[in-house]
C-alpha cells in the first residue's frame, strides 16, 4: 500500500459485545478510486462502515485517514 491513500484500513477488526463480524481486514482507497461494499445478509458490510465513521471503537492506527491515524476519533 502506497502512502497516497485517502482512506485506508490496517487489521481492522470489529464487531458488537461478545461477536466478532470483522476479522483483520486492509483496504486503501486512492484518491478518484471508486469502491463498491457488497456481500450477503450479515456479512460486516454495515459493522465495516461504522467502524470507519467512528460509530464503532477500534484502535487508532486501524483507521487512516490522508495517513493520519483516525481510528479513536468519534464522528464529527
Amino acid at each position: 500500500m502506497s502512502d497516497t491513500a485517502i482512506l485506508s484500513t490496517h487489521g481492522l477488526t470489529g464487531g458488537y459485545g461478545d461477536f466478532q463480524a470483522l476479522f483483520g481486514i486492509d483496504m486503501h482507497l486512492a484518491p478518484g478510486e471508486v469502491v463498491a461494499l457488497i456481500g450477503a445478509n450479515g456479512a460486516g458490510k454495515s459493522t465495516f462502515l461504522k467502524s470507519i465513521f467512528g460509530l464503532l471503537p477500534v484502535a487508532r492506527d486501524m483507521v487512516r485517514f490522508e495517513g493520519q491515524p483516525v481510528g479513536a476519533h468519534p464522528p464529527i
